[in-house]
């Protein structure tokens, strides 16, 4: 697989590599230790989905993927409140099927995948209404049953710190740019600066941010030989957070020339269209 280049995906392929293990597990103990191995088909489906999604989560086709995957997965967690009744890890199963969704998804997509979750959280009421826990009744041991509560409270204390730990990273990212940085000759050069010479238009900006981002450009250089100046500048705008509308407005140009220019980008660093350009900048 090729290397993962944004938060947003690094996120998405630590789930998917947690889940694919537990689903493993989850696998192999039903398989040797259930008596009616109500988990084991629907479980390897689930896994075999993640497996493949895995080695498929660079390829243009992730976006379909992802929502389908998620979708699987709400199913299939409503599929197992029937058989463990109201297990209370199910209410942080359900929130983090709701964070997942706020983060990876939007507009339509996100509409669907809330209403799914919301429609699984009623049918859970309902079971609990209902008080019927199949896998006790089969006559599943309690060491069992154990086995997968632990399984499942291990994932969820996982899935929480990947969601809390981007949140916490796209949190971050923007407070450490306010900070005021000194380049070589101590000159103290502040945020607000950079962004002042932006609606000078006074040809003062690339100065000021190259006094204190001359690392990152140098990096661009590194990556980019053939970069000229105005895509130079792209990516230090970029970097700072503007819009593609924003961007155009800063350099006079069209919003069509400044997406041009970000599709010329991603052609001259090998980046794939999904990669968020911000993103990786802040992450060099």
């Amino acid at each position: 697989m090729k290397k993962i280049t944004n938060e947003e995906s690094k996120l998405l392929l630590k789930t998917i590599i947690t889940l694919s293990i537990i689903f493993f597990f989850i696998s192999v103990a039903d398989f040797f230790f259930s008596s009616k191995k109500m988990l084991l088909y629907p479980t390897s489906i689930v896994l075999l989905f993640n497996l493949v999604m895995l080695f498929n989560i660079n390829k243009s086709n992730i976006e379909r993927f992802k929502f389908l995957n998620m979708s699987i997965l709400t199913i299939y967690f409503s599929f197992l409140c029937h058989y463990f009744f109201l297990d209370l890890f199910f209410v942080a199963i359900f929130c983090l099927l709701f964070l997942y969704t706020l983060v990876l998804f939007k507009n339509l997509q996100r509409i669907i995948l809330c209403s799914l979750i919301i429609i699984s959280i009623t049918f859970l009421l309902f079971l609990f209404r209902e008080q019927n826990n199949i896998l006790r009744s089969s006559g599943d041991s309690n060491l069992y049953l154990g086995y997968l509560r632990v399984t499942a409270v291990l994932a969820i204390g996982l899935l929480f710190y990947y969601i809390a730990d981007f949140w916490f990273k796209n949190k971050r990212a923007p407070e450490e740019s306010l900070k005021i940085v000194q380049n070589e000759n101590n000159t103290v050069v502040e945020l607000v600066d950079i962004f002042e010479s932006i609606n000078r238009r006074d040809n003062s900006f690339m100065p000021l941010f190259l006094a204190t981002n001359l690392i990152f450009v140098n990096k661009i250089r590194e990556i980019c030989p053939k970069i000229n100046e105005t895509e130079l500048e792209v990516c230090a705008l970029i970097k700072l957070g503007l819009t593609t509308k924003e961007i155009a407005i800063a350099t006079n140009s069209t919003y069509k020339a400044i997406e041009s220019i970000k599709y010329r980008l991603r052609k001259k660093m090998n980046l794939e269209s999904s990669v968020n350009l911000m993103l990786f900048f802040n992450e060099m």
